[in-house]
Parts: structure tokens; C-alpha cells; sequence
């Protein structure tokens, strides 16, 4: 079968609100990804654990507390990853992404929205 020599553009990433990145962000984003399957596969530990808590080896445990630490971590993690591309100009000193482009979900809060005015 003979190669088509045509590069297919790769599949494009979308931030946490479901907007497509730009380029220049896309492999931040992709990261971002890669970071929420580890918090993923921090859920599935906790819940795990969560199973166990009424077993003999894990009487001596605070599993409560052990559950809320886990759970603290992955908002913690969650919290600091890319969530959405600044409205930023490109060329603009930012106060809010300090020139990264890109913001947290705390920073993002902080952001114009089009359409939500003060009520």
C-alpha cells in the first residue's frame, strides 16, 4: 500500500471548558491531561482504601483522615493545572497568567465573561 505523503494535523486539544487551544498552547494542555489521569489514579487508590477501612489491618488507621488527605491532594493538583488559554493579549503584560498564556481554575474566575454581568 503506498504512503499518501499527507500529514494528518494531530487531533486538537480542548481546555476545561471545551474550547479548542490554540497551537502555541497545545502541548501545555496535553500535559494538563496526562496529569488528570494521575488524579484519576489517585481517586482509584482512595476509593480502595475506602473498601479496606473496615479490615482488622487497617483498624489502627485514621482512614478518615487518610480519605480527606487524598482527596485534598487531588483538588490541590487539579487546582494548579492549566484550566483555560488568557484573554490576554499576546504581546500584553498580563497581572493574571503573569505571560504564561494560560490560567488556573482560580484565575480563570477572575477573568471577563462575555454575557455575566454583576447581578
Amino acid at each position: 500500500m503506498a504512503h499518501s505523503g499527507v500529514q494528518h494535523e494531530p487531533r486538537p486539544t480542548h481546555d476545561a471548558t471545551g474550547v479548542i487551544v490554540p497551537l502555541r498552547l497545545r502541548e501545555i494542555f496535553r500535559g494538563r491531561n496526562r496529569v488528570f489521569k494521575i488524579v484519576e489514579e489517585l481517586e482509584v487508590v482512595q476509593h480502595n482504601l475506602h473498601a479496606l477501612k473496615d479490615m482488622e489491618y487497617c483498624s489502627q488507621m485514621n482512614m478518615a483522615e487518610v480519605l480527606r488527605d487524598f482527596k485534598r491532594l487531588r483538588l490541590r493538583i487539579a487546582q494548579g493545572l492549566p484550566f483555560s488559554p488568557c484573554q490576554c493579549r499576546a504581546n500584553a503584560v498580563c497581572e493574571i497568567c503573569k505571560g504564561r498564556k494560560w490560567v488556573n481554575a482560580t484565575q480563570y474566575l477572575l477573568l471577563p465573561h462575555p454575557g455575566l454581568g454583576a447581578m
